[in-house]
């Protein structure tokens, strides 16, 4: 009996909830960005059935991704502790957990939304762990292909609403998710890049000097940041929500001029000032048009 305490942490493990809780607050963002003029999309169950629907999902692939990459996690001082490597888990009862919150987001995505935003949901399962996590091993750009997967939990959002997916509103939102999570992963191997290496997986150090990478991740931040005042042009009307965009956007570029720094405290910074200015800009892309009424 001691040990389920320890056994259901462990389960918390496989689920990445941070990056989960990320993509579901996205497509609820999206989903939002309808709302206005729109009074039935204002009941508590039907944005509550979305985040559940695209988090179960997101819980499931990343379990699944887990499973697929337990042996080269055990070779990692950065991931080795994951639950599987570690022994926590048994690889056999995490697919099973994958397969069961995978099922669970499908059918309450379909029950709550249609057939549309479950297939959606299905096809960012598919790109993440039947296109990217096989890919990793063979391309230190992966990701580019891979990055797909986080630009899909705001277009199920936005068809979730009944928005177009041929919407070009749909294409500038998807744009800036897409675009995003490039100087973010490659933050992580600022650091992080020698035991992808030693794992044997392809690495962009290996393709970049330190110095070269960090002018790539800089430009990436500013084209980040580009793109979030792209969103605040057509996406929201009125001088404040345009301005509430405006900071977090310059603070990514301010933030991203620390990877020039050799200290890994200021790359450790302009992640952390990423995540979470990118995570504001997600807030306000749903609150700007209440904002601006």
């Amino acid at each position: 009996m001691k040990r389920h305490p320890e056994k259901l942490i462990a389960l918390t493990g496989l689920f990445k909830i941070r990056i989960s809780l990320f993509a579901a607050v996205s497509a609820v963002a999206s989903f939002f960005l309808l709302a206005p003029g729109r009074q039935h999309l204002f009941s508590f169950s039907r944005p509550a059935a979305l985040a559940a629907g695209v988090l179960f999902l997101s819980f499931g692939a990343s379990a699944l991704n887990q499973v697929q990459e337990a042996a080269t996690d055990a070779l990692m001082e950065r991931t080795r502790a994951r639950p599987i490597p570690s022994g926590l888990i048994k690889p056999s009862h995490a697919l099973c957990v994958s397969l069961a919150f995978i099922s669970g987001g499908a059918v309450v995505l379909r029950l709550s939304g249609g057939l549309l935003p479950a297939a959606m949901g299905g096809i960012a399962v598919f790109l993440y762990n039947a296109v990217y996590t096989p890919l990793k091993k063979v391309t230190a750009f992966a990701l580019i292909p891979g990055a797909l997967v986080g630009a899909i939990p705001p277009a199920i959002g936005w068809v979730y609403g009944g928005g177009s997916l041929l919407s070009p509103e749909l294409l500038i939102i998807c744009f800036f998710f897409y675009i995003w999570q490039m100087p973010h992963f490659w933050l992580i191997l600022l650091r992080y890049g020698g035991e992808y290496e030693k794992a044997g997986l392809p690495s962009i150090t290996n393709i970049f000097s330190v110095r070269g990478l960090k002018r790539v991740i800089f430009a990436w931040e500013v084209c980040t940041a580009a793109s979030a005042m792209l969103l605040a042009v057509t996406e929201t009307a009125g001088l404040l929500p345009r301005v509430l965009f405006a900071l977090p956007a310059a603070w990514i570029i301010g933030s991203g001029a620390a990877v020039f720094s050799g200290k890994y405290e200021r790359h450790l910074f302009a992640w952390k000032s990423i995540d979470i200015c990118v995570l504001a800009i997600t807030c306000l892309l749903g609150a700007g048009r209440f904002l601006a009424a």
